[in-house]
């Protein structure tokens, strides 16, 4: 026990009380003092043993208290660590043994406490911050997780780390939204290109996910990866299929487009599908209009198409026709020599016949078509330079012009421009040599870069430009020598000046004055033609360039085809001499005709038949070849005059072995000459035809038999036939009219004296075989009567039209017109007569073989 504490006395005190009784006892018992000694013994040994068992449960209680105490400061340093809480200390400072351990743990038990409530607070947030970021990453991932239950001893409970975790919530929490702005802006963009294709967006949607078409509020619009990729697969999908129906509608707009060209279509046609030309015109992200691009705008403009090539299939021939047309103006254009595989008369009698499929042979006119727009793109630097020497040798031309005007020089108004255009002129006519060398050497280089000639309206432009160069120098040395006689004119007037005086004035040595017809009179009395500039009938400085150049291709190309012939092997179709005259006769000069070579074919074809055929193969292979109207004209001409020859094997030639009914001249607005041209080749066709049918000498020998005698009823009947078809010959002969003042040429004159004389041949056989009609006209029948009645009547009109047509000619210019006989009309009142005497006639007729019955 410890001393000095009043317990302890009060203990003492009662021990030895105690102590004192007990040996009064054992003195009053009588025990010795051995065995007082060990009762002693024990009782010290009992007290010893309750002292240190009261020690050892002191000390015990004190371990447990010391354990105590050192596990609520673990405790309490667990839970600094855990919350990171650096700003609580420990209460007691483990140096500093003063305080008791009760007193250690009352300290520590309430901070503990703290800690604890703390640390379920902090639980809390970590809890719902961590349950908000499973729950985003759950959305993000698309899948649903459960938050487990934080472990303490494990976790890091700290403001450090739950400030981690908010800051991964706030960029979660930035990422969902950025998802659901990505997600909401491909939902508007699917929603944009369903509605642009005609598809249903609620299914398109939904098949992605169903969320994202959901109307309740309580499901909230996925964001996860597999509708990120669901919605970009969706997209990539719709825009693969926008572009592959955008250039479908492409291309059958373009076939539409194509179509409607071809066949002329009507504004009211192509409105209805307007909305298609409008959304063609965007480009494949502009296009927003709804239904745009949907499969029944696709299908109706499908249908459009198909509807439009049947009906092109049913007018091929046409637009085969059309094409090949709009090929040769843009080869005319060009100065470009065009295919001549799919000429119009070789197509056309190519798809009657049905050898060539019409599509195929519009599908190679567009082929040629695209050639001739890529080739001319070639050409272009060529021809502009071409336009400058046209343009160049324009200048020349007005500067010669006005070198002759006298009075260039005058000070009238304008007069100052004129000389400035002259200056300049000068100075252009002095480049052209330099322009034809350069064009020269361009065109060479173009050739040897594209490996072949460069023509230009089928005659090489390199030898052009020599001839014209050659021209040019010949030219240059006519005036040189031009001006060395007026040099040596003006020397020898000065020498004459010298001796017989100075030259007498112009005025007096001549005896008549200028006239106001432009002659002047000279001194013997004779009318001569004063040189003077006649402006009205001067031809525009580019026209003489464009003869010039035209000229010489023309000159070229007859060359060519004569150097050609002649070099061609002989044989039964082929005669390199008749070919050569065929040529010459049919030559490019629109101003004379070559009347020589066509009399030597003439005198082939007189003296044996067999030259017929020669000469027909000749001039079909220069007709199918030309396109020039000039060429076709005198075939035509050159063909009358062999139907002129009155041989027999003429009568066989039959069908024409080419075809002018479809001519088209390459130079644009010459619509007047392909008319007249065309109007004559159906003439000559259908003369070529009549004479296969009749025999000329035949019906003549027929008439003369039947004024004679009384013919039979059966040749007649033929002869009022054959004068139906010589009045319908005679029809179609006044048929060829020309039409214009351009038309007034040399070259159609002449063709217009040969087609007056052969109307005046026919219509004289129409008269001779009325009259022989006529005469027999009492023993004719009913039928033939009323043949005869109709060829009678129209004779009447084509008198008429006949007389029209000589006065058209006569006032045109045509020679053989003025020397036409008079032509006697028929009155009706001769017309009515007539009819009265067939009528009599024909009852009369009727009339005997009743009258012979009688008297039988």
């Amino acid at each position: 026990m410890l001393a000095g504490s009043p317990s302890s006395a009060r203990t003492t005190t009662t021990c030895n009380t105690l102590l004192r009784e007990l040996q009064q006892i054992w003195m009053d018992i009588g025990e010795n003092e051995a065995e007082k000694d060990r009762m002693l013994m024990e009782l010290e040994r009992e007290c010893l043993e309750v002292y240190r068992r009261k020690v050892d449960e002191a000390a015990t209680a004190k371990a447990r208290l010391h354990q105590a105490v050192a596990a609520k400061e673990a405790e309490l340093a667990t839970l600094i660590a855990t919350l990171g809480d650096l700003n609580t200390h420990f209460p007691i400072n483990m140096e500093n043994k003063t305080s008791s351990l009760k007193s250690q743990l009352a300290m520590v038990t309430p901070l503990v406490e703290d800690l604890k409530v703390k640390k379920e607070e902090r639980i809390k947030q970590f809890a719902d911050v961590k349950c908000q970021i499973e729950k985003i990453n759950g959305e993000i991932s698309g899948f649903s997780q459960f938050v487990d239950s934080l472990n303490l001893e494990e976790q890091d409970l700290s403001l450090r780390k739950l400030g981690e975790y908010q800051t991964h919530l706030r960029t979660l929490q930035k990422e969902k939204s950025e998802r659901l702005h990505k997600v909401l802006a491909h939902v508007n963009e699917v929603h944009s290109m369903c509605s642009v294709l005609g598809l249903d967006f609620g299914k398109t949607i939904s098949d992605v996910h169903p969320s994202l078409h959901g109307t309740s509020l309580e499901q909230a619009t996925n964001i996860s990866d597999s509708t990120l990729e669901g919605l970009e697969n969706a997209i990539l999908k719709l825009k693969t299929e926008k572009k592959v129906r955008f250039q479908k509608l492409k291309d059958i707009a373009a076939s539409l487009f194509e179509l409607w060209q071809i066949m002329d279509s009507t504004k009211e046609e192509k409105s209805y599908f307007s909305r298609i030309t409008s959304v063609i015109r965007l480009s494949e992200t502009e296009i927003v209009e709804p239904a745009a691009l949907s499969l029944e705008i696709i299908q109706q403009t499908s249908q459009e198409v198909e509807r439009l090539s049947k009906l092109k299939a049913s007018r091929m021939k046409e637009l085969v026709m059309k094409r090949r047309s709009e090929l040769e103006d843009m080869c005319v254009k060009t100065h470009i020599e065009p295919d001549p595989s799919t000429a119009i008369e070789k197509s056309n009698a190519m798809i009657d016949s049905g050898l060539v499929d019409p599509s195929e042979l519009l599908a190679n006119i567009e082929a040629q078509i695209s050639k001739v727009k890529a080739e001319a793109l070639g050409r272009k630097e060529i021809m502009d330079r071409i336009e400058r020497w046209l343009s160049a040798c324009e200048e020349e031309n007005w500067l010669e012009d006005y070198n002759l005007d006298q009075n260039r020089y005058s000070a009238g108004r304008g007069a100052h421009l004129s000389l400035k255009r002259a200056e300049r002129a000068r100075i252009t006519v002095n480049k052209i040599p330099a322009m034809v060398d350069n064009l020269i050497s361009k065109t060479i280089v173009w050739e040897n870069e594209k490996k072949k000639s460069f023509l230009y309206d089928g005659v090489r432009l390199v030898t052009i430009l020599e001839e014209y160069k050659l021209t040019r120098l010949q030219k240059e040395e006519e005036k040189k020598r031009f001006r060395d006689q007026k040099k040596l004119h003006d020397l020898l007037l000065t020498e004459r000046e010298s001796i017989y005086g100075s030259k007498p004035s112009p005025r007096r040595a001549s005896s008549f004055r200028m006239t106001g017809n432009g002659y002047r009179g000279s001194g013997n009395g004779s009318m001569t033609p004063t040189p003077r500039r006649n402006s009205v009938a001067r031809i525009t400085s580019n026209k003489r360039a464009m003869w010039t150049l035209k000229r010489a291709s023309n000159a070229f190309k007859d060359a060519r085809s004569l150097l050609i012939a002649n070099f061609a092997p002989s044989s039964s179709y082929k005669n390199p001499e008749i070919e050569s005259a065929v040529i010459k006769a049919t030559n490019h000069n629109n101003s004379r005709v070559d009347y020589q070579s066509a009399q030597l074919i003439f005198a082939w074809i007189r003296v044996s038949g067999h030259y017929i055929r020669p000469v027909l193969s000749a001039l079909t292979t220069r007709m199918e070849k030309t396109r020039t109207w000039t060429v076709a004209l005198k075939g035509l001409m050159l063909l009358h005059g062999v139907f002129s020859c009155k041989v027999p094997a003429i009568q066989k030639i039959g069908r024409l072995p080419f075809d002018l009914s479809n001519f088209k001249d390459r130079k644009p607005n010459l619509y007047q000459h392909e008319a007249f041209i065309r109007a004559y080749y159906t003439y000559l066709s259908k003369k070529s035809a009549f004479l296969m049918k009749y025999s000329d000498d035949t019906k003549e020998g027929t008439l003369r038999k039947g004024i004679k005698q009384k013919p039979k009823q059966s040749s007649m009947t033929q002869h009022l036939v054959w004068l139906e078809n010589l009045q319908g010959l005679l029809d179609v002969l006044l048929e060829i009219k020309p039409q214009g003042e351009k038309m007034k040429n040399v070259l159609v004159l002449e063709a217009m004296n040969c087609i007056m004389l052969e109307i005046y041949e026919i219509y004289s056989r129409i008269c001779n075989g009325i009259a022989a009609v006529l005469v027999r006209i009492y023993s004719i029948g009913k039928t033939e009567a009323g043949m005869a009645f109709s060829v009678l009547q129209k004779a009447a009109v084509q008198a008429e039209v006949l007389s029209r047509y000589v006065e058209f000619c006569r006032d045109f210019g045509v020679t053989k017109a003025s020397e036409s006989p008079k032509i006697v009309r028929i009155h009706k009142d001769d017309i009515q007569e007539l009819e009265q005497i067939i009528n009599r006639a024909s009852s009369q007729q009727q009339m005997i073989p009743k009258e012979e019955k009688m008297n039988q």
